[in-house]
């Protein structure tokens, strides 16, 4: 028994002496092939040939075979050469299999680049056997084409020692090694080669209108370049949904349409299909139309030099449909990629509603846009004016002063300031629409210098808040504490 016991232990450790000379033998094969070089090999250049005389490449991986054409411009298919922005000169990169598909022409160039480019870091000889180094069953193989000239580069392991790449070309018994794995800027998709559609035109300061579509209903945007009627040219964009009319505040929509107007793909998910329901775009999540005006230079220019240019309203609308993993699928109406774009998007526009793009605080009117404003707090009022004086000193210089006074006696300026500053900036703790259960105790009108009057009215809510209406419309409810301050404030001013 003790034969027996005192033979496993030594076959054990025979076992584990076999691992560690396996374990030796096998990184100085590594150092080895790290060591070994010729002048042969050292910057041997695998493929050859210039980038711009290749008329194709196929490349094998993962099973899938692929191949890219470069061909004469004008023998290309026109809405391949019309979808890629990017194609220039006398040649094209296209899908054979498909030459509508928009080939992105600077991956394209940059593959067939990196294959021309490709050297030898080491050349190890004709007399290695290819299994060895994984070349008996490549993993991946490329053939590139120039002229009546085609050659086959086998690519195989990776050596787990230098990080360099096992490669030889077929019909050829010597292997070769490159420094970098080069194989993952080839894709085994060709909609990983597309050239993106580009979503929007437009620049922020183009867009004229905006229009949604979404669960929350229908909300349209419209910019009035002269400023909504009724609020002193204060607020440019007018929100309307179900029939009603709001303005909006121009800070959360330039801020809406920053995020808008920027969104691009980030990916091609499909072209030309007719699975549009796949994706969710047979009956998109919600739609998007941007207004826009293009502007065009004419070529020409008037008496004193300027180019003439024209302006043409226009605009395109964008079709967002299900969640994916990547991002959210969305297409341009009449364009032929389905995309993703971030997912987030969604969560900005789905339930989009005029609550949403009303500001922060309650009502934000500079005193430099007014001649007067009028307060009335729990049936007391008083009138606030402003005297405004041009001065012009000797040298011609102008400055403005402007003081301020009220209708029933002495005013103490610096505590209007103060007043007025924390009037506009009590915050909406709850935005959105609200019915007040009390009527207005106080009220603000502001008198504008183009003659417009917008209103602010506080009215009791409840025990803690009261709710704000501005310029007719409610905007949500702001705390009980904020409003007796400002009324305790306006008493002050009285005197």
């Amino acid at each position: 028994m003790k034969t027996k016991q005192r033979t496993l232990v030594i076959l054990a450790v025979a076992l584990v002496v076999l691992l560690a000379l396996w374990a030796v033998l096998k990184n100085t094969a590594g150092e080895e092939d790290a060591s070994s070089s010729g002048a042969a090999g050292d910057g041997t250049v695998l493929l050859g040939g210039a980038s711009d005389e290749v008329q194709r490449i196929e490349w094998t991986a993962d099973g899938q075979t692929l191949a890219l054409e470069q061909v004469e411009d004008e023998t290309a298919d026109a809405s391949s050469a019309s979808s890629s922005s990017e194609s220039a000169g006398s040649t094209l990169w296209i899908w054979p299999d498909d030459t509508t598909l928009p080939v992105n022409q600077t991956k394209a160039a940059g593959l067939a680049s990196t294959l021309t480019g490709l050297t030898a870091s080491r050349y190890l000889g004709a007399d290695r056997d290819p299994a060895d180094y994984g070349l008996d069953s490549p993993r991946f193989s490329v053939t590139l084409t120039a002229g009546e000239e085609a050659a086959t580069l086998l690519v195989g392991d990776v050596n787990d020692t230098t990080g360099d790449v096992y490669v030889m070309l077929e019909g050829d018994s010597g292997i070769y090694t490159v420094s970098d794995d080069f194989t993952a800027d080839f894709p085994t998709d060709p909609l990983e080669l597309v050239q993106l559609e580009t979503l929007t035109a437009a620049a922020l300061d183009e867009v004229t209108g905006l229009t949604f579509n979404g669960p929350s209903g229908s909300v349209q945007l419209t910019y009035m370049e002269d400023g909504v009627p009724g609020t002193g040219g204060m607020r440019h964009w007018q929100v309307e949904q179900n029939g009603q009319t709001y303005s909006a505040d121009d800070d959360a929509v330039t801020e809406l349409l920053r995020n808008l107007v920027s969104v691009q793909f980030t990916a091609c998910a499909a072209w030309n299909t007719e699975d549009l329901a796949s994706f969710g775009l047979e009956t998109p999540v919600c739609t998007m139309t941007v207004q826009y005006t293009q502007t065009t230079d004419t070529g020409e220019t008037d008496e004193e030099g300027n180019a003439i240019t024209t302006e043409t309203p226009v605009q395109y609308t964008l079709l967002f449909g299900n969640t994916a993993a990547d991002g959210l699928y969305a297409m341009q109406q009449g364009g032929g990629q389905v995309g993703l774009v971030s997912a987030d998007l969604l969560d900005g526009i789905a339930n989009l509603s005029p609550s949403s793009l009303l500001p922060a605080t309650m009502c934000n009117v500079p005193m430099s846009e007014l001649d007067s404003f009028t307060v009335t707090s729990e049936g007391t009022s008083e009138t606030f004016r402003v005297t405004r004086v041009v001065n012009t000193d000797e040298d011609g210089a102008t400055s403005n002063d402007e003081t301020w006074s009220r209708t029933g006696g002495e005013l103490d300026e610096s505590a209007l300031f103060t007043f007025y500053g924390n009037l506009c900036g009590v915050e909406l703790e709850q935005p959105g629409a609200v019915e007040p259960t009390g009527e207005t105790s106080f009220r603000v009108d502001f008198h504008f210098t183009n003659g417009d009057t917008v209103s602010l009215e506080l009215a009791v809510y409840d025990s803690s808040f009261y709710s704000a209406t501005f310029m007719g419309q409610s905007i949500g409810l702001v705390n009980r504490r904020d409003v007796e301050s400002l009324q305790t404030e306006f008493t002050g001013l009285l005197g």
